[in-house]
């Protein structure tokens, strides 16, 4: 089985973002090229993780797969792949006025634009 490669760095932020979830006072907006669900694409999301609408989160060797607290059309889980996140934001409350970003990857940003439909 071949691996694609991972930021080491990103997987790190990821695992402290998912124990961090445990805690409600941690709020957390991730921005990414697209996800997937349901086999289909959805192209620039930004996605908000607490507590409170996320039931599951698994690392998995194709990316971050998400299952909804409120499930949008279907139970499907959302698999964002690593390599398409872009930014990680952290608060402390859910406005995110003053957001910090803690993981900015501005090639994968960029390139973002190339991958639109």
């Amino acid at each position: 089985m071949e691996f694609a490669p991972v930021d080491l760095i990103l997987l790190a932020i990821l695992q402290e973002m998912i124990a961090d979830l445990a805690d409600p006072a941690h709020h957390y907006m991730i921005a990414a090229t697209y996800y997937e669900s349901q086999g289909e694409r959805q192209y620039r999301p930004y996605l908000y993780f607490h507590r409170s609408a996320i039931d599951s989160i698994e690392l998995t060797q194709q990316g971050m797969l998400i299952r909804l607290h409120i499930p949008l059309e279907s139970s499907e889980p959302l698999l964002i792949p690593y390599k398409r996140i872009w930014r990680i934001s952290h608060h402390n409350q859910p406005a995110f006025e003053h957001q910090h970003t803690i993981y900015f990857n501005e090639e994968e940003m960029e390139a973002m634009f190339d991958l639109l439909p």
